[in-house]
């Protein structure tokens, strides 16, 4: 099997025109599709989660206080995956976790608390290493985004931001 292509693409002509003298021209080099080989089959299980849970996540992008939080973090989370620069992936990742708190003030102390009350409710020991995580998270964040320099693994740092955001 072959792997699948994917580009992005601007043309002076409709689809239905296209030829041999229709002008394309890439827009993005860089967007790459998700690694399809790290691919997750589905279980029976996840099948009755993900049934249980759908009407739910309807309603919640229906919803008019929560609805665009939670669209743009599920447009976040799906975007994330398709870019290959760390950097723009962890701005996305945490545009989408940053939205659903709707934090403006003392963000790493607040985002770290909420987030960890919001994950793990009933559980002190697993909040508290959380809560110390997400502070850590933070701060590889802010590195990537502002364009300092970065330490350590910067595709695990975004990976696990993106698996943050995903829980």
């Amino acid at each position: 099997t072959r792997p699948d292509v994917v580009c992005y693409f601007q043309s002076n002509r409709p689809a239905e025109e296209f030829s041999e003298t229709v002008e394309f021209q890439v827009v993005n080099h860089f967007f790459r599709a998700p690694n399809y080989q790290d691919s997750y089959m589905l279980t029976e299980e996840d099948a009755v989660w993900i049934e249980r849970h759908m009407d739910r996540a309807y309603e919640m992008l229906d919803h008019r206080e929560s609805g665009e939080r939670f669209t743009n973090a599920v447009q976040s989370l799906t975007s994330a995956g398709w870019h290959d620069a760390p950097r723009a992936r962890m701005a996305l990742a945490w545009s989408g976790i940053e939205g659903l708190f709707g934090v403006e003030s003392e963000l790493t102390f607040k985002l770290s608390l909420y987030i960890s009350m919001f994950l793990e409710p009933d559980n002190r020991e697993n909040r508290k290493a959380l809560f110390n995580r997400v502070k850590t998270m933070y701060k590889h964040r802010s590195n990537h985004v502002h364009g300092n320099k970065i330490k350590g693994d910067a595709r695990q740092q975004v990976d696990d931001s993106i698996d943050l955001l995903r829980r």
